[in-house]
């Protein structure tokens, strides 16, 4: 689900981008610094959406694992009272009509009451007389310990639908989101290429904002050039199939780290200015990262450049 959203929201970024190249292209009337806002708008909405999705996977986890934990303290009280009370005929005969079969929550539950239910009525054992306790890998689990394991199993049930429910409202809001941003694109494309004819450098614009959201991550990206255009300054050149956006990285003389300065750049070209060059000149290496919704593509090969 996010993977077509955050393709949605790279759609519109491309067509804020065209409308600050194109002063007449104006879908729906609508502004640059309003488009801007509208892509804003999204990302609290998901955030919003990761975290209801985390925490109701969480619930749903502590749900599977104190289940999971009843489970196992019935099929351990079940044999070890067999064992123990081998001898009992009236106590064996009610162990053997405990349910076994507990494969969803409430069979777990059913089960739980009925070994408790059991438990209060088994006789004292050992000298001096104790009450029955069942031997685990790290503690003894006491008829009280069971009653909790029991009260927590149906605690994280209940809280279940409360996380769930506020999962509803926020992955609602998500789509609503989507929606109005896909209207959006929708919109631009169509009466961008309505405007603008086929070979003139707006309509290229146009027809760059991208229309089929990625099915794999982009390719390794390659630096095709890398020039030193003015003193203090860099331009690099990149491609990378499948490449929606880039990150630009640097490493600076006398360095040894890359450091990013560049970040979601969705041009082919990136220029760095204000660098501040000694004599001799001194040398920059860059890499560059492709990305799109899917994720990153790999490195491209480091690139040197003396710079003046």
């Amino acid at each position: 689900m996010l993977t077509t959203f955050d393709f949605v929201v790279t759609q519109l970024r491309y067509t804020k981008a065209a409308m600050d190249e194109i002063p007449s292209f104006r879908p729906d009337g609508q502004s640059p610094a309003q488009v801007q806002a509208l892509i804003g708008s999204a990302g609290p909405i998901r955030t919003l959406y990761i975290t209801a999705k985390t925490t109701l996977d969480g619930a749903r986890a502590l749900r599977r694992t104190s289940v999971a934990s009843l489970h196992d303290a019935c099929v351990d009280f079940g044999q070890q009272a067999r064992n123990t009370f081998r001898k009992d005929a009236m106590v064996m005969e009610r162990l053997e009509r405990l349910p076994t079969k507990d494969e969803s929550f409430q069979e777990t539950l059913t089960r739980a009451d009925a070994t408790l239910a059991l438990w209060a009525q088994l006789p004292l054992i050992g000298t001096p007389p104790a009450a029955f306790t069942v031997a685990q890998v790290n503690a003894t689990l006491t008829m009280a310990g069971m009653t909790s394991l029991r009260d927590a199993a149906v605690a994280n049930d209940d809280n279940i639908p409360v996380v769930d429910q506020d999962f509803q409202l926020q992955e609602s809001a998500l789509h609503a989101k989507q929606r109005e941003m896909e209207d959006m694109v929708t919109s631009a494309l169509t009466q961008g290429r309505s405007q603008f004819p086929e070979g003139t450098l707006e309509r290229e614009i146009i027809d760059a904002i991208p229309t089929e959201s990625p099915r794999n991550v982009p390719d390794t990206a390659v630096i095709e050039s890398a020039t030193n255009p003015a003193p203090g300054e860099v331009e690099l050149e990149y491609t990378c199939s499948g490449a929606t956006s880039f990150d630009v990285f640097m490493r600076a003389p006398g360095e040894t780290e890359f450091v990013l300065v560049g970040e979601d750049v969705l041009t082919r070209n990136f220029e760095i200015t204000a660098l501040t060059p000694s004599v001799p000149p001194d040398q920059y290496t860059f890499y560059v990262r492709g990305r799109n919704s899917r994720g990153f593509g790999g490195d491209s090969a480091p690139v040197s450049l003396d710079v003046t």
